[in-house]
């Protein structure tokens, strides 16, 4: 049988459902000897001036030894006739078609070439007319040949397949008196049509502009401008630029010949539909200007991909899943991967595992694997760190090696780079502040759970619980549980502060260390210091227990100090008022612990007799205050001062006695951080007792 329809041309025999033009989906092909026979032959099969399939310039029978898909081009290169599967059709009626001149459009399912159409893929001629024709054509399966195709202003509907390259140029209307000057460049990565039109709003210079994706219905003439300095975004006007304005994030952008000359109102419009809808599942990508934009199968079958750029329109790795502009754009060996955004992924190269969905997510990600990323920009700066989940628009925003981080909320962990098996849950917790982290600071295993828990906080190991808690801890082993707790401390560590503004009230110190604080409104004024109870207040080294309206303490044992012979019950500045006990107070009186005892001399002979002469009767003037005089009570004793004067008298120094007490402190106050001088006098009457009796007894 002769194929006169494409005389000099090739004959491709390859995998079913597939171009057979591409050497990796062909089969391999049989001359048919006269003996039955076979001897393998290479590809492609010439077909002579007759119209016969030749070997080595003799006709011969050619066979295959399998199901296989057929594609004839004729002497020019244009391909003619494509079978999916010739196994379809009876042997005698495909020869009968084969030889006719309609070929394949007889048969349903079979793809035409869009060069039976007249296009050229020259990347100059003006195809829209041959598009056109296809597009009201019978045939649903339109094969793209090697080229460049242009068109204009066309809504394609078909399938279109194959290696060439279709490049729809969209035309803009213009309406109004003024210049015309604006054209529209760049490729459209939207997945919905774009009805846009732009239009002058003001006159000046620059000249303003306004934009509208509805056709009109809405406008909008600002557009969010980010500001490094201070992390901001704020709206500005859009106006002309030298360089031409972005058209939102459409991928176009909007040029002017001049930046100003225009006159209001003056509009430009035009049309891009969205990216073709119907997918061809069996080989290749469907393109627009040259960018992928959905692939299914490429070189591995477990691969697939939506929007320009995507998977760098190579599909390499291994169940990789991409949707959007740029997603999974440099992945190689990757696998396991998804990604869901524009430019979400793009990076990637080698990493495994890895969930991103929102634009820029784990954009910059190269190798890190096991990371989950929800939200726009959320991992946007990974590279190789692992584990790592992102929950909330901007979260982890500046992790790059970081490994075991968890963050959910607004810009949780925003400024972290490097540290490590942190947990942050609530807008701004453990943000790093309203600026970067300094060079190379990164935190390392911290808990902040509430908004802007840790907001400012630079120490690692801390644990935050509650609104502002640990609001600017840059110490370490920290814990703050409520609503600013611990806020006003800055530096220290292995603080405690528990309760709703415990560690955040005035004259609070900023930099304590070893302080627990336990309640609300509490705070200490210096390290060391333990405050319990509401409003209670902590100075250095010092353990409070209760405020002033705490009128009872009550606890179960004895109270035993840790070290014998060390501290004090009281001092002269804070004694107790009155000690209640069922017997009296046991004193160390062993004899081991002594110098040797002696009598006393006569001057202490005389000044004890002295003492006793002046003991009289007295009230206390704070029970006069309170009871009047006749309601307070008489006690019995001698004055601090009196018994030192006597003393003296005597040529004795009364601060050489037991007995006479007289103390001069310097002592925080604890209401704030106030140097306080007390004096004060006393008598240990038990001693003094001692000393009269023995004097007592001498007379005796």
């Amino acid at each position: 049988r002769s194929f006169k329809a494409v005389a000099n041309g090739k004959i491709y025999i390859g995998k079913i459902d597939t171009d057979p033009v591409n050497p990796e989906n062909q089969i391999q092909v049989y001359m048919e000897n006269e003996d039955g026979s076979h001897v393998p032959v290479s590809q492609p099969i010439i077909i002579n001036a007759a119209g016969y399939p030749v070997y080595n310039g003799q006709i011969a029978k050619f066979v295959t030894v399998q199901g296989h898909s057929m594609a004839v081009y004729d002497a020019y290169g244009a391909q003619q006739f494509y079978f999916p599967n010739v196994l379809k059709y009876e042997p005698d009626q495909l020869r009968l078609e084969l030889e006719s001149s309609g070929g394949a459009g007889l048969i349903g399912g079979v793809s035409k070439p869009i060069t039976f159409f007249g296009a050229i893929g020259d990347g100059v001629t003006n195809n829209t007319q041959a598009f056109n024709d296809a597009e009201i054509s019978e045939f649903n399966d339109i094969y793209i040949p090697d080229g460049i195709y242009n068109v204009n202003n066309i809504n394609l509907n078909k399938r279109y397949w194959g290696p060439g390259i279709v490049v729809i140029n969209y035309q803009t209307e213009y309406s109004g008196s003024g210049v015309n000057d604006m054209t529209v460049s760049g490729i459209y990565n939207g997945q919905q049509d774009l009805n846009a039109i732009v239009r002058i709003k003001e006159a000046s210079n620059p000249d303003k502009l306004e934009f509208s994706t509805d056709n009109g219905v809405t406008w909008r003439d600002t557009i969010d401008v980010y500001n490094p300095i201070d992390d901001s975004v704020s709206p500005q006007p859009i106006v002309i630029l030298a360089g031409g304005v972005d058209f939102f994030v459409s991928g176009l952008k909007i040029n002017f010949s001049s930046t100003t000359g225009h006159t209001v109102n003056d509009s430009w419009s035009f049309f891009i539909p969205s990216n073709p809808s119907v997918i061809n599942t069996g080989s290749g990508s469907i393109v627009k200007s040259g960018s992928v934009i959905f692939n299914v199968s490429g070189n591995n079958d477990t691969n697939t991909s939506a929007g320009k750029d995507s998977l760098g329109g190579g599909n390499v790795g291994a169940n990789n899943t991409a949707y959007g502009w740029k997603s999974l754009h440099s992945n190689t060996t990757g696998y396991a991967n998804t990604a869901s955004g524009i430019q979400s992924m793009e990076n990637n190269k080698t990493g495994k595992n890895n969930c991103a969905y929102g634009a820029d997510s784990l954009r910059a990600n190269v190798s890190g694997s096991d990371n989950v990323a929800v939200g726009v920009f959320s991992l946007g700066a990974n590279t190789t760190g692992y584990g790592n989940t992102g929950i909330g628009n901007d979260t982890n925003r500046y992790n790059k090696t970081g490994f075991g981080n968890t963050a959910a909320g607004v810009q949780a962990l925003y400024h972290n780079s490097a540290g490590n098996e942190n947990t942050a849950f609530g807008e701004y917790a453990l943000r790093g502040g309203n600026s970067s982290f300094p060079t190379g600071v990164s935190i390392q295993y911290c808990v902040a759970v509430g908004a802007k828990s840790g907001f400012n906080a630079l120490g690692n190991n801390n644990t935050a619980i509650g609104y502002e808690a640990l609001y600017s801890a840059s110490g370490s082993d920290n814990v703050g549980i409520g609503f600013d707790a611990g806020f006003k401390v800055t530096a220290g560590s292995f603080n405690v502060f528990l309760g709703s503004n415990s560690g955040n009230v005035s004259e609070q110190a900023t930099d304590v260390t070893n302080c627990v604080l336990l309640g609300d409104n509490t705070k200490s004024t210096g390290s060391n210091a333990v405050a319990i109870g509401s409003g209670v207040i902590a100075a250095q080294n010092t353990v409070a227990i209760g405020n002033s309206e705490h009128a009872l303490f009550l606890h179960y044992g004895k109270i035993t100090p840790q070290i014998d012979n060390a501290f004090d019950i009281g001092g002269p500045d804070a004694r107790y008022k009155t000690i209640y006990a069922t017997t009296g107070m046991i004193n160390t009186s062993n004899e081991m612990l002594k110098t040797k005892l002696t009598d006393i001399d006569v001057a202490e002979k005389k000044a004890a007799l002295e003492i006793k002469d002046n003991i009289k009767k007295f009230k206390m003037l704070d029970s006069v205050e309170v009871k009047g005089f006749d309601g307070a009570r008489w006690h019995f004793g001698v004055g601090a001062q009196t018994v030192g004067n006597i003393m003296r008298k005597h040529g004795l120094d009364p601060s050489k006695y037991g007995f006479w007490c007289h103390d001069k402190t310097h002592r925080e106050h604890m209401t704030g951080n106030i140097d306080i001088f007390c004096e004060s006098y006393g008598i240990r009457y038990d001693e003094l007792a001692m000393f009269i009796l023995a004097s007592i007894s001498l007379c005796e």
